[in-house]
C-alpha cells in the first residue's frame, strides 16, 4: 500500500448525484461532467466502461478493513493527530492551498466540480503532498477497532445539549475532502490500487463519524460517503478498472444505520427537560415544580427563539400563564388516560402540566419512531400519522391533543429527513452494485449488455433498497438505462446510461 507515500486532499462540498454527470471512457482515461439539472428531469449519468470479470481471488479489492488487520485502540486519537499533525492545525494547510489556487481547489476532489481529465495534477500534488503525514495517521484511524469522541453526549442534560457544538465532526468532512482528492489523483494517475486504498479509509471515515448519536453526526457521515462515491463512479469509469462487485457487496448495509441517533433524538424533549421524565412518579413541592416550569420556559425560549413565548416577564409569570390557560385541559385530559380522580385533585398544579406534557410528546416521537422501524415503503404512513399528530398538538390551539409546552413541535419536525438520508445512500451503493455486475456479465458475454437484469446470472443483482423491488432497467439499443426514479419516495431522480466501450 504505496498509497501512504503519496500526495493529498481538497475541500468541497458534496452535491450528492442531483446533478448530470457524463462520463465518456477514452483510451487515457474517463472523463467526468456535472451539470446541475433543473425542474424535475432525472440526473443522467452515461457511463462508457470496460467489460470487467470478477476479481481473483474475489476479494483482491476490499473497501472494509478486515478484523485481522485491525487493531486495539481508538480511532478518534488518529483523527486528532491528524488535525493537528506536528504542532500545525490541519486548517493552516488548507488556508495555505485556498490561497495559492484559489476557488478551483476547493473544486477538484470530485467530478461534480472538475473533471477527471481536467485536473491540473501537478498542482494537485503540490497541494496533496501538504497531507502526506496525515494520510498515515487516518490510515492508522481506520484500522482502529472503536471510535469514541470522549463527549458524554448520553450523560449531559439541559439546554447545553442542543447548543453542544461538534467541531471534529465537522472537521471529518474536510478529512474526508482530502482523502478523495488523493483517490481522484490516483484514479487520474492509473494507481487503481491506491485509488481503492483511499476509498476504503474514506468509507471507514464516514462510520467512525456516526459513532456520535447526533443526527448531524450521522448525516455528516453519510455525506462523506457520498463523496466517496463520486470517486468511485470516477474509477469504474476508467477504462480497466478492476471489478468491485464483491468489494461493494461487503459494505456493511446499511453503512450507517440512523436508527440510534433517531431514538437518541426523539428522546431529547425529555433530555432538555429531564423534569418531565419522571413526573409520574417523583414528589415535589408545588413551589419546586413551580421554579422548575419558570427555568423550561426560559430554556425553551432559549432554544427556539421565540420571545414572545414568555415575552420579557419573569418566568414565574410564565408558569402562572401556563397554569391559567392550561390546568383545567390538562387535569381532565389525565382523568381521561385512566388517573384517578382524585389522585389528579391532588396533584401539584406544575405535576399535572408536566405528566401531560410528557405523554403528548411521547405519542409524537413514538409514532415518529414506528416510521423508523418499518420498512421504507411503509414509512409514508406512519410519518403522515406523526405529522397529523403535530399539526394537530400545535400550542394555544383548542384540540385535545394539543401541546402545552411546545417541546415536540421545535424539537421533532426535522428528524423525519433523517432515515431519507440513509436511504439514499444505500440506493447509490446498490446501483453501483448493479453496474458491476452489468460489467461482469459484459466479460462474459462478448461484451454484450443484458436485456433484462434477470439475464445476468453471474452473480446476484441488487434490489431497490428503497422499494424493495428490481431497479428499472431497460436497453435504448447499445445503452443500458437504470433508472432510480421519484417514484421511490426520495427528493431526486437518477438515470444511468451504461454503454459498452468499443
Amino acid at each position: 500500500m504505496n498509497v501512504l507515500s503519496q500526495p493529498r486532499r481538497v475541500p468541497r462540498q458534496s452535491r450528492g448525484l442531483t446533478v448530470l454527470v457524463l462520463l465518456l471512457a477514452s483510451a487515457a482515461q474517463a472523463e467526468v461532467v456535472w451539470i446541475e439539472q433543473d425542474g424535475d428531469e432525472p440526473a443522467t449519468i452515461k457511463l462508457t466502461v470496460t467489460p470487467a470479470p470478477e476479481a481473483v481471488p474475489p476479494f483482491k479489492h476490499r473497501l472494509t478493513v478486515q478484523p485481522l488487520d485491525e487493531k486495539p485502540g481508538n480511532a478518534a486519537l488518529w483523527y486528532f493527530r491528524a488535525l493537528s499533525n506536528e504542532g500545525k492545525d490541519f486548517k493552516d494547510y488548507v488556508r495555505q492551498n485556498r490561497e495559492e489556487f484559489g476557488e478551483p481547489y476547493d473544486e477538484w476532489n470530485h467530478p461534480s466540480g472538475v473533471p477527471l481529465k481536467e485536473l491540473p495534477l501537478e498542482n494537485v500534488k503540490k497541494a496533496f503532498a501538504l497531507f502526506s503525514s496525515d494520510v498515515r495517521n487516518l490510515h492508522e484511524a481506520s484500522l482502529r477497532q472503536e471510535c469514541d469522541w470522549d463527549r458524554g453526549i448520553e450523560s449531559i442534560t439541559g439546554p447545553g445539549l442542543i447548543m453542544l457544538l461538534l467541531p471534529e465532526i465537522q472537521q471529518m468532512r474536510e478529512l474526508a475532502r482530502m482523502v478523495n482528492l488523493g483517490a481522484r489523483l490516483a484514479v487520474a494517475e492509473g494507481r487503481l490500487d491506491d485509488a481503492i486504498d483511499l476509498l476504503r479509509i474514506n468509507y471507514r471515515m464516514a462510520q467512525h463519524t456516526a459513532t456520535e448519536p447526533f443526527l448531524v453526526s450521522q448525516l455528516v457521515g453519510i455525506a462523506i460517503a457520498g463523496v466517496g462515491n463520486g470517486v468511485l463512479v470516477d474509477l469504474i469509469g476508467t477504462p480497466d478498472s478492476p471489478n468491485l462487485y464483491w468489494a461493494l457487496t461487503e459494505l456493511p448495509s446499511p453503512l450507517i444505520d440512523m436508527r440510534t441517533s433517531i431514538r437518541f433524538e426523539l428522546e431529547i424533549g425529555q433530555r432538555i427537560f429531564p423534569f418531565l421524565q419522571d413526573a409520574e412518579t417523583v414528589t415535589h413541592s408545588p413551589d419546586e415544580w413551580r421554579l422548575m416550569w419558570g427555568q423550561a420556559l426560559v430554556d425553551l425560549t432559549s432554544l427556539s427563539d421565540r420571545a414572545s413565548f414568555t415575552g420579557n416577564l419573569p418566568a414565574q409569570f410564565g408558569f402562572v400563564g401556563l397554569s391559567l390557560t392550561n390546568y383545567s385541559h390538562a387535569k381532565r385530559s389525565l382523568i381521561e388516560w385512566g388517573f384517578e380522580p382524585e389522585r389528579v385533585e391532588q396533584m401539584p398544579v406544575g405535576q399535572a402540566l408536566a405528566i401531560y406534557t410528557k405523554r403528548i410528546y411521547e405519542r409524537i416521537s413514538q409514532s415518529y419512531e414506528k416510521a423508523v422501524l418499518v420498512p421504507f415503503t411503509d414509512a409514508d404512513r406512519f410519518e403522515d400519522e406523526a405529522r397529523r399528530l403535530v399539526d394537530r398538538a400545535r400550542p394555544f390551539s383548542d384540540g385535545p391533543d394539543r401541546e402545552i409546552f411546545p417541546v415536540a413541535a421545535n424539537l421533532l419536525p426535522a428528524v423525519s429527513a433523517a432515515r431519507n438520508a440513509q436511504v439514499r445512500i444505500e440506493r447509490e451503493f446498490a446501483a453501483l452494485r448493479v453496474i458491476e455486475a452489468l460489467r461482469m456479465h459484459a466479460a462474459e458475454n462478448d461484451s454484450e449488455l443484458p436485456n433484462k437484469l434477470n439475464e445476468v446470472t453471474c452473480v446476484p443483482v441488487p434490489v431497490n433498497p428503497v422499494t424493495d423491488q428490481p431497479f428499472v432497467y431497460y436497453r435504448e439499443g447499445k445503452t443500458a438505462v437504470l433508472e432510480l426514479p421519484k417514484s421511490d419516495g426520495l427528493h431526486y431522480a437518477v438515470r444511468y446510461e451504461i454503454t459498452i466501450a468499443p
